[in-house]
């Protein structure tokens, strides 16, 4: 880790974002809106698919966007044939050069797709296989009614996607106060395995410890924190917020965790739009795939 002292003038790496969709790509456009340089965004189009055009566009075009990058991140709905093809590829090409790659996959809910749903755990665990780690969404969980629509559903599922790269991306990208490495961001989500995101917001009093807790007992986390054997935890708060808070974050969501403490990571960040807010993010990884 290192500070924000140290990380000015460092040489921040870049954090390329590749999707499918031109809705989600224009949503990442608008989540990140421009702030940070360093965050390249590749629309990756059908056409590139066509077996007649993978030597003479998908090689020159992705091998250079995976070349540039020092974290590529695919984004995948795992219902679409194309998109595990496009993340299986960038692995392929990114291993070459031990850059690393992570997915955010997208399982629809119910709702959204039930006959896919029921069998789908195949395609996660062969896309977990051909990407360093596959970080899960589970859209079942945001069903928190008989009310909720595809469009609530569509509209949480893009936020949490945003705020799963965000996650990862802030805390080597945006001068804060305690950034990570890209090394250590590799070692937390590499191995091939799966991992799950929780995210938790809160304001007033012991509003850290209570975003913690939020964090830890997020839906999103569909496999209890405890088995997980590495964690990234991102800290986001104003100008008010100082380190006794990120302090009792930290310490309360490393005491509900049963991995080592060394395999606990974190970055802290300042926001000035959040003011009196604190949020936490906690991407537990090193999960298994027994139970997708």
């Amino acid at each position: 880790m290192y500070t924000m002292e140290e990380v000015e003038g460092m040489y921040l790496p870049k954090s390329t974002i590749f999707c499918t969709s031109q809705n989600r790509y224009n949503e990442i456009i608008g989540g990140f809106n421009c702030e940070l340089d360093n965050v390249n965004k590749v629309l990756v189009r059908d056409e590139f698919l066509n077996e007649d055009n993978i030597e003479r566009i998908i090689y020159p075009s992705i091998y250079k966007a995976v070349y540039q990058s020092g974290v590529c991140y695919v984004i995948v709905a795992l219902e679409q044939e194309r998109d595990l093809k496009i993340a299986k590829y960038i692995y392929k090409i990114a291993k070459k050069k031990d850059i690393l790659t992570i997915g955010i996959g997208i399982k629809p809910s119910l709702s959204q797709n039930k006959e896919f749903r029921e069998s789908c755990d195949s395609r996660i665990a062969m896309l977990k296989n051909n990407l360093d780690s596959l970080v899960l969404i589970d859209n079942e969980t945001l069903t928190n009614s008989e009310n909720s629509t595809l469009y609530d559903i569509e509209k949480q599922s893009s936020d949490n996607v945003i705020a799963t790269l965000k996650s990862m991306i802030y805390p080597i990208s945006l001068p804060g106060v305690v950034n990570i490495e890209v090394s250590e961001l590799k070692y937390i989500m590499s191995g091939n395995t799966l991992a799950y995101i929780g995210f938790g917001s809160a304001r007033g009093h012991n509003r850290a410890e209570v975003a913690a807790e939020q964090a830890i007992n997020s839906k999103l986390l569909v496999e209890p924190l405890k088995n997980a054997t590495k964690q990234l935890l991102m800290i986001e708060g104003g100008p008010s917020m100082d380190l006794m808070e990120i302090y009792e974050a930290t310490k309360k969501i490393s005491d509900v965790s049963e991995c080592d403490i060394n395999n606990i990571f974190f970055g802290a960040v300042i926001n000035e739009d959040l003011k009196n807010e604190i949020r936490i993010s906690i991407v537990a990884a090193g999960y298994n795939s027994e139970n997708v």
